[in-house]
C-alpha cells in the first residue's frame, strides 16, 4: 500500500471511537488560516486549563481535497475519519461539528474545514498530557481506495487551581460570577526569626495573622490581595539573675572564715552563648542580685545557653552553673543553674522581637463576568398553531449555546438561534463564553402548539357554497380577498354576486385555515375554475390614470375584466377579446376615486384576482 501524510490536525476523545460530549457543535473560523497552515489557532496550542475550574475552547483543522504520493502522483482524499484517543486528562470530552456522521469528512466534496469543541472540568493533576488521536484517512489510486493509519500527539496543559507568587497562595485565583477564595502564606523563616502577616484582600476586607478567613468575590472584576509579610529578629533585652549557697566564697576576694563563715557577697556576671556568638555582660560589685537592661542582644540560635560567674581579678572565677534555654517567640524565660560548689543562680531572660524588614506582594485576582441573563426570544410568538415554525434566539458573540427541551440536552442544536415546531415544552439554553469558560442560563421559555386546523376544502352546488368541515368550528367566507359582513360566517353561504369565494376556518384555539377559492359566475352553482392570478400582470401600481393588464392565452377567447372597490361594488366593467398567446389592456382610470381596488378577470378557461392603488 503506498503512504500517503494527510495535512489534518487534531480531534481529541475522552476514550474509544464514537464516544461523543454534549460540549455542542460549533462553526469552523475560516478566516484565521495562513497559506499552508493546518489548524487555528495557528500556534496549535489550544488554551491552558485550570484544575477544577469549567473548560470551553474551539479549535478549527483543514483537510486537503487531495495529497501527492510518490511514484503514484496527485490521489483524492475521499473520507477523512477521527476514530479514537488516548490520554485525554480526565473531566476533558470534545464533540466535532460532525458528530452525527462519525467524524467522517470527505474533503474531496468540499468538506475541508472542520472543528471541534473541548470542554468540561479538569479533574486530573497539574501538569502536560501528552494525547494520541487515531486518524484514518482513505485515498483514492489507480489500484483501488487505500486507507491509512495515522496517528497525532499533542500536549494539554493543566494549571493548578490557585496562584501563589512566593508569600501566598489562593485558590482557586479566578471564576464565574462570585468566587470564594482561599488565602494561605507559604512563606515562612526559621527561628530565631519570625513572620507575621497583614492582609489587605481588595475587596474591603483585611486582616492579621496566618489562618485568615475564607473570602468572598461577589462581583465580577479585577481584585488587588496584599499582603505584608513582616520579618522579625528575637532580641534579649533583659537578664535577671541571684546567686544562692555561698559558691563563690573561698577565695582571696571573697574569703571563707573560720567559724564566722564567707561573709562578702559576689560580683556576677554572664555569658550568653546562642549559635557561634558569645556575649560577655558587666558585673555587679558585691551584689548576689543583678539585672542587665537594654541589651539588644541579636539571636543567632533559637536554642542558647546561659553561664553565671561570680568575676574574681586576682584569683580563678567562680563558676555558678549553666543552663539552656529555647525560646519560639517573645517573652520573658525563666531559668535556674546549679553550681558545682554548691547553690547556683536563678533568674529570668526577656526576649523581643524586633522588625527588620516588611515584603509587600501584591497580586491579582479575576472575576469573570458570566454571560447576561435574558429572555429567550420567539418569533413569531411562544404560542402558535401546529405546523407552525417559532424561531428561538438569544444574542449573539463568541458563545458555545446548548439547547435544552424540559431539561433535556437537544443534539446539534448549538447555534444562537433554533428553530421548532410541533414540541410543546419549556426550552432553556445554557451560553457559554468560550474565552473564560463562565456560562449562564437564559430564563426558560414555555412554547405552545395549539391544535391547528387542516385539510378543509369549498364546494359550490346548486347555488350554495359549503366549507368542510361542516361543524364544530367558526366560519369567515370571503369575496374577492375581502370578509363578507354580515352573512358569511357560516359553514354555507348562498352568494349574490359572482367572483371569488373562499372560507376561513377557524377552531375554538385561534388555529384556522383557509379553503381553496371558488369562482361563481353563475348564482346557480359551477364547477372550480382554475386560479391563473400568477400568470396575469398589472402595473403600475400604484397607479394614477390607468393600469395595463397583461395575459396569457392558450386559445382564442374573450375575458370579462371587472374592478371591485373596497366594499364589493362593482366600479368599471369591460368584455376583451383574447387571443392565443400574449395580450394587454389597457384601462383608464380617470373616474375612479383614490383608493384600494380589485382587478377581477374572468374568462371560460380560468380566473385571476390582482388588488392595486388608485392615488
Amino acid at each position: 500500500m503506498k503512504k500517503f501524510v494527510l495535512g489534518v490536525l487534531f480531534l481529541l476523545s475522552a476514550g474509544s471511537a464514537q464516544v461523543f460530549s454534549q460540549c455542542g457543535t460549533c462553526t469552523p473560523d475560516f478566516t484565521c488560516f495562513a497559506i499552508g497552515g493546518t489548524q487555528c489557532p495557528l500556534s496549535g496550542q489550544a488554551p491552558p486549563m485550570y484544575l477544577n475550574n469549567p473548560y470551553s475552547t474551539v479549535v478549527t483543522f483543514d483537510m486537503p481535497p487531495d495529497t501527492n504520493v510518490a511514484v503514484v502522483g496527485t490521489v483524492q482524499i475521499i473520507n477523512v475519519q477521527y476514530a479514537s484517543i488516548s490520554g485525554l486528562p480526565t473531566g476533558i470530552s470534545w464533540e466535532c461539528n460532525n458528530a452525527g456522521n462519525g467524524c467522517q469528512y470527505n474533503p474531496s466534496q468540499g468538506e475541508t474545514k472542520a472543528c471541534i469543541t473541548f470542554c468540561g472540568t479538569p479533574l486530573a493533576p497539574p501538569g502536560n498530557y501528552t494525547v494520541t488521536i487515531n486518524i484514518y484517512g482513505t485515498a483514492s489510486t489507480p489500484i483501488g481506495n487505500q486507507t491509512q493509519y495515522q496517528p497525532l500527539q499533542y500536549t494539554f496543559t493543566i494549571l493548578p487551581d490557585s496562584a501563589s507568587n512566593g508569600y501566598y497562595s489562593m485558590t482557586p485565583s479566578t471564576g464565574c460570577d462570585s468566587l470564594t477564595v482561599d488565602f494561605e502564606p507559604v512563606y515562612e523563616m526559621p527561628l530565631p526569626n519570625l513572620v507575621t502577616y497583614d492582609w489587605d484582600f481588595g475587596n474591603g476586607n483585611t486582616f492579621s495573622g496566618d489562618n485568615p478567613p475564607v473570602q468572598s468575590y461577589d462581583a465580577p472584576g479585577t481584585y488587588y490581595p496584599v499582603m505584608n509579610t513582616n520579618i522579625y529578629n528575637l532580641k534579649v533585652k533583659k537578664v535577671t539573675a541571684t546567686a544562692s549557697g555561698n559558691w563563690w566564697c573561698g577565695d582571696v576576694e571573697e574569703p571563707n572564715w573560720p567559724i564566722v563563715g564567707c561573709t562578702a557577697a559576689p560580683d556576677i556576671f554572664f555569658r550568653l552563648q546562642h549559635g557561634t556568638a558569645l556575649y560577655t555582660s558587666s558585673s555587679t560589685s558585691d551584689n548576689a542580685t543583678g539585672t542587665w537592661d537594654n541589651l539588644n542582644i541579636t539571636l543567632e540560635s533559637a536554642l542558647f545557653t546561659i553561664s553565671m560567674w561570680d568575676d574574681d581579678p586576682t584569683s580563678q572565677d567562680d563558676d555558678g552553673g549553666f543552663a539552656a534555654i529555647s525560646v519560639t517567640g517573645p517573652g520573658i524565660f525563666s531559668f535556674s543553674t546549679n553550681s558545682p560548689f554548691g547553690g547556683g543562680t536563678f533568674g529570668t531572660v526577656e526576649v523581643i522581637q524586633a522588625l527588620t524588614s516588611v515584603v509587600t506582594t501584591p497580586d491579582t485576582l479575576t472575576v469573570y463576568q458570566g454571560p447576561s441573563v435574558v429572555n429567550i426570544n420567539a418569533n413569531p410568538s411562544d404560542t402558535v398553531c401546529e405546523k407552525e415554525f417559532v424561531t428561538l434566539s438569544v444574542y449573539p458573540g463568541n458563545y458555545t449555546y446548548e439547547w435544552y427541551l424540559n431539561g433535556q440536552f437537544i443534539a446539534d442544536t448549538l447555534g444562537n438561534s433554533m428553530t421548532v415546531t410541533n414540541q410543546s415544552g419549556v426550552y432553556s439554553v445554557k451560553v457559554i463564553d468560550n474565552a473564560t469558560g463562565c456560562f449562564s442560563w437564559m430564563n426558560p421559555l414555555p412554547v405552545y402548539f395549539k391544535p391547528g386546523v387542516f385539510n378543509t376544502t369549498a364546494s359550490y352546488n346548486g347555488g350554495i357554497l359549503t366549507a368542510n368541515p361542516s361543524s364544530g368550528f367558526s366560519y369567515q367566507w370571503m369575496f374577492n380577498g375581502l370578509p363578507i359582513f354580515p352573512g358569511g360566517l357560516g359553514s354555507m353561504y348562498q352568494p349574490t354576486v359572482t367572483g371569488n369565494y373562499a372560507c376561513i376556518v377557524s377552531n375554538g384555539f385561534g388555529c384556522s385555515d383557509t379553503t381553496n377559492n371558488i369562482l361563481v359566475t353563475s348564482l346557480a352553482g359551477i364547477q372550480d375554475v382554475a386560479d391563473f392570478s400568477n400568470q396575469v400582470q398589472l402595473y403600475p401600481n400604484p397607479a394614477t390614470e390607468q393600469i395595463t393588464i397583461g395575459y396569457y392565452s392558450f386559445y382564442n377567447e374573450s375575458a370579462e375584466i371587472r374592478i371591485i372597490n373596497q366594499v364589493g361594488s362593482v366600479v368599471k366593467q369591460v368584455r376583451q377579446p383574447m387571443t392565443a398567446g400574449e395580450n394587454t389592456l389597457t384601462i383608464s382610470l380617470d373616474e375612479l376615486a383614490s383608493g384600494m381596488y380589485i382587478m377581477e378577470l374572468n374568462s371560460a378557461s380560468g380566473f385571476a384576482v390582482k388588488r392595486f392603488l388608485k392615488k
